[in-house]
C-alpha cells in the first residue's frame, strides 16, 4: 500500500507580513539566516531544525534527517530553479515518488508513506524560518508536516527563485516519509 500526499505549493514575495526574528534561536541557529549568509546545508539544517520544532509543539516526534530523501529534494529545488518552473512533477514528467524511488528510499514491496511540500521566498522572507512560517500557515502544507506517520525527512535547498528577477531567494522541497517495519536506527542520516 502506499499512500501519496500532494499540497499546492507556497510562493512568499519579500511584501508579505510576517513576524520578524527577534534574534537568533538559539535551538535551531540557521533558522534566520539568509542566503547571502549561509551554505544550502545550514540553510536546509535550519529549515529541518524548525520542522521539528514545529512537530514538537503538536507533541509529534521529530523526523529524521534522511540522504536519501534530501538527495531527492536536493536535485529537486535545484532543478527547478535552473530550468524556470514550480511543481511538485519535473519538466520531465517525474513525481516526487518517482524521486525518491530513484534515490532508493522506497523499498520494492512493503507499505510506505511520503509526502512533499514545496515553497520558494524572495527578499527578507527567504530564510528557514519564512519558508517555514509560510508553511504552517498553510493548512494543506501543515497537514503534511505535521503528520504523525512521518518518520523520514530529506531538505533540499537551492539558492535562487524559479521565476527570474527574485533576488535573493531561496526554493525548497521537503520530503517526508515512512517505511513499514523499518526502525530510526537503520535510516540514512
Amino acid at each position: 500500500m502506499s499512500l501519496r500526499r500532494y499540497a499546492a505549493a507556497v510562493v512568499i514575495a519579500g511584501g508579505l507580513a510576517a513576524s520578524p526574528a527577534s534574534g537568533a534561536d538559539p535551538a535551531c541557529p540557521n533558522a534566520d539566516q539568509a542566503p547571502a549568509n549561509a551554505t544550502v546545508s545550514e540553510l536546509a539544517a535550519g529549515v529541518r531544525c524548525l520542522l521539528n520544532q514545529e512537530r514538537a509543539g503538536g507533541q509529534l516526534s521529530p523526523v529524521a534527517g534522511n540522504s536519501r530523501l534530501a538527495s531527492a529534494a536536493n536535485g529537486h529545488a535545484t532543478d527547478m530553479v535552473a530550468r524556470h518552473y514550480f511543481a511538485h512533477t519535473s519538466l520531465g514528467g517525474a513525481t516526487f515518488v518517482d524521486r525518491i524511488r530513484r534515490a532508493g528510499y522506497l523499498p520494492s514491496m512493503g507499505q510506505w508513506s511520503a509526502g512533499e511540500i514545496l515553497a520558494w521566498a524572495s527578499g527578507p522572507l527567504a530564510t528557514p524560518r519564512g519558508i517555514v512560517d509560510a508553511w504552517m500557515a498553510s493548512p494543506e502544507h501543515r497537514q503534511i508536516l505535521m503528520d504523525p506517520r512521518y518518520a523520514d525527512v530529506g531538505v533540499g535547498v537551492a539558492v535562487g527563485a524559479p521565476e527570474a528577477g527574485a533576488d535573493p531567494a531561496i526554493t525548497v522541497d521537503a520530503d517526508f516519509g515512512r517505511i513499514a517495519g523499518r526502525s530510526r536506527h537503520k535510516r540514512g542520516s
